[in-house]
């Protein structure tokens, strides 16, 4: 069994804490987080090609193109590649958002916006990966 230190994601809960990263190409950057680990920051992973496994406590699901993988305050997760992977990851402190969300609110872990919701966020986040 692992000790709460070994697992618990300190950096991601430092103050101001954001992060936001585009991996076109996953498998040529050697992308893998396979350590489970949980966090307060919320995380997201939008998967705009190919295919990633996404635990979520023991929920594990495979994530294809056009989905959302959502990670509320302390549920253990971890994804890794499996198949031509590209995606946007962002994590971010929720004080950053504790003005629309408070301690209570989850959001639904496994997304698959519509095509148009799709269209939409994809613009979004490529509009702010070039700003961020």
């Amino acid at each position: 069994m692992r000790r709460e230190e070994e697992w618990y994601e300190q950096s991601a809960d430092a103050p101001d804490y954001a992060y936001f990263q585009d991996f076109p190409d996953m498998n040529a950057v050697r992308y893998r987080f396979d350590r489970l680990h949980v966090h307060q920051s919320l995380e997201m992973v939008v998967v705009y090609k190919g295919c990633l496994k996404c635990t979520l406590n023991n929920r594990t699901e495979a994530i294809h193109a056009g989905s959302v993988f959502l990670v509320n305050s302390y549920d253990s997760h971890y994804y890794e590649y499996i198949g031509n992977a590209a995606a946007y990851i962002l994590v971010i402190g929720k004080e950053y958002i504790s003005h629309i969300i408070d301690e209570k609110t989850e959001f639904n872990n496994f997304l698959f916006p519509a095509s148009n919701v799709w269209a939409d966020l994809m613009e979004h986040l490529t509009d702010s990966y070039e700003k961020f």
